[in-house]
């Protein structure tokens, strides 16, 4: 774990960082396929179900030839790891190349349909933002927000947007 990871009123995780809503609570998010350990904030929307933000830092042994593919490679693997056997296989909303700080980046939507949750929860909203640091590393950013929440889409939109490059 980082002790730095919540400080100076940021979520820290690679080389990005963002300002955390304060309404959602803090923590170390579970450890992934691509990441040693990702960093966010959580909003608990059920006893089973909650909506994330998070950032980390990708291990080497994961890193891909382009950030397209790194994204490709994200979403599936968090299908896999966060949803799985449950849901659908996920569809693509929109997978572009952005900007974040000044720094290339792909931006990847997909919207992933869950069978076990009962009507008021369809399912997520996963953005999946890969950013390519100045050292040949690469860091990502995601969300996770219920389908049709608008008020927490709304909220992850604000900790998306304050997303800078560090270093």
């Amino acid at each position: 774990d980082d002790p730095d990871a919540f400080s100076g009123g940021r979520v820290k995780g690679g080389n990005l960082s963002f300002v955390p809503n304060p309404r959602w609570a803090p923590r170390a998010i579970r450890y992934t396929l691509w990441a040693d350990c990702g960093y966010g904030v959580r909003w608990t929307v059920s006893p089973s179900w909650v909506s994330e933000v998070f950032v980390s830092k990708i291990l080497p042994r994961a890193l891909t030839p382009t950030l397209k593919e790194q994204a490709e490679l994200v979403a599936y693997q968090s299908r896999g790891e966060f949803y799985s056997p449950r849901s659908d296989a996920g569809r693509v909303v929109r997978s572009e190349t952005t900007m974040i700080g000044g720094r290339p980046a792909w931006h990847y939507v997909m919207e992933v349909r869950v069978t076990n949750q009962g009507p008021d929860i369809p399912g997520d909203l996963v953005h999946i933002i890969v950013v390519d640091d100045a050292k040949g590393g690469r860091s990502a950013f995601l969300t996770f927000t219920t389908i049709g929440d608008s008020t927490r889409e709304r909220e992850a939109d604000a900790m998306r947007a304050s997303l800078p490059v560090e270093g």
